[in-house]
């Protein structure tokens, strides 16, 4: 009786390691078949580099003019003094001069960053076979890269320069482009935090209101031509392809501790490692559909990797980094349809002399229909006091909180705050600052 429960036992393993086998296979085979690559070669070749000019070369070049310990204390006196600029508009004589200074040494590597700026491929050095271990040193560097373009916008705004300054942010922006295609999570995040500097700085340029017509229209285009999702889309397919490569390679996975070997065996043991594949893949499944037709608020099984069975023990390290994704994107992409509209809300000013008595009056000379807000996909707010006015998105609370752009601890993108686009110092006379 024993030997034949043994005997039954052993047969439903096996029966029951051929069906999770034969599922996982599916999936797998299901993702090839959508033209998608699946291992980290198959990625590899999917990520192709450009046949023409590799835009990566020029930034390369110009990232070896930039100093590791370019974080020193002037530097970010100076970022700090920049990024108050937002608010006061102004500089005293001797930060200028420092300002001044300071770009000085940058002058070919702003050059260069405006010379690859105007070239379209781009893929920069690494091997993408190398999964989570794979080195992104440029990373930094675009970071780096971005913020001396924003400290040269501003003294271009400050020598009244402003079409240069809108250069300068079309050139950041080229900066979030270049990571584009790299399909990496943390790519992906480093392209939406440059993306956020150049919006917030082209809308300080912008409501000058001293930025030619033309320039106001190149920045509309280019700002226009920004696929949030697509993005994100390439990022997705990268991940599953790295989470797979986790699973064979668990020592790999970055997260707070190690796997370890012991675990890693039994649980490849008993099956569940292929039911843990197979989830993963769902999983990374769902991302991609809601990717197609995304909506605020967002799915939780989604955001909360802690939602996964417990026994999924490899993937629930693998999608930690989705935790805040969706949030981000939804900030990044209502920050970029705000800065949209307000560029054309100035465009109607320079022809009509007078700020819009309401956003639908933009329609169509100005721009070809109004973006809805993302995050309560209702028309974005607008708000028009005086000389002055604010063009906002609800956040992620979906609260319209009448465009205040700060809590009242002075942070951004919190609960009680909006996305906003504001022309005159109206955010100073209707919430000023201790």
């Amino acid at each position: 009786m024993f030997l034949y429960i043994v005997a039954t036992l052993s047969v439903l393993f096996v029966v029951y390691g051929l069906v999770l086998r034969c599922l996982l296979q599916r999936h797998v085979a299901a993702i090839r078949e959508a033209g998608l690559p699946i291992t980290l070669a198959e990625l590899n070749d999917w990520y192709t580099k450009p046949e023409g000019q590799n835009a990566a070369d020029v930034y390369c070049r110009a990232f070896e003019g930039i100093p590791e310990n370019l974080n020193s204390d002037d530097t970010q006196s100076l970022e700090l003094a920049v990024c108050q600029y937002r608010s006061d508009k102004s500089f005293d004589h001797d930060t200028t001069q420092r300002l001044e200074s300071y770009l000085a040494q940058f002058t070919d590597v702003i050059a260069l960053l405006t010379d690859a700026a105007k070239i379209e491929g781009c893929r920069y050095p690494g091997n993408v076979e190398e999964g989570y271990a794979l080195l992104l040193p440029h990373l930094g560097c675009l970071m780096k890269g971005a913020r001396i373009l924003r400290m040269q916008s501003v003294l271009h705004s400050l020598r009244g320069e402003y079409d240069h300054a809108a250069e300068d942010c079309l050139t950041g922006i080229a900066l979030g482009n270049s990571l584009r295609n790299e399909p990496i999570l943390i790519s992906n995040s480093a392209g939406r935090a440059i993306y956020e500097m150049m919006f917030e700085q082209a809308e300080v340029v912008v409501a000058s209101g001293c930025v030619s017509k033309g320039m106001l229209k190149r920045l509309a285009e280019v700002i226009d031509s920004i696929d949030t999702w697509t993005v994100i889309a390439r990022a997705v397919v990268g991940e599953r392809c790295f989470g797979m490569n986790a699973f064979d390679n668990p020592g790999t996975i970055p997260s707070g501790h190690k796997l370890s070997e012991a675990g890693t065996l039994i649980h490849r043991l008993l099956g569940l490692e292929d039911f843990d594949k197979s989830y993963f893949l769902k999983l990374m499944q769902s991302q991609a559909d809601y990717i197609k037709d995304p909506y605020w608020p967002s799915p939780t099984p989604l955001n909360l990797p802690d939602q996964l069975p417990a026994y999924c023990r490899i993937s629930r390290h693998i999608v930690h980094a989705f935790a805040e994704l969706h949030r981000h994107c939804f900030e990044n992409e209502s920050r970029r349809r705000v800065t949209l509209v307000g560029i054309a809300v100035e465009q109607y000013r320079q022809a009509h002399g007078q700020l819009p008595a309401r956003l639908q009056d933009l329609v169509p000379a100005f721009i070809d229909a109004l973006p809805d807000d993302p995050f309560t996909n209702q028309p974005l707010c607008y708000r028009l006091e005086g000389d002055g006015a604010i063009v906002y998105s609800t956040g992620y609370d979906a609260v319209d909180n009448g465009g205040r752009r700060k809590s009242a601890r002075g942070v951004q993108n919190e609960e009680g705050t909006d996305i906003t686009f504001t022309f005159g110092d109206l955010q100073e006379k209707l919430w000023p600052s201790d």
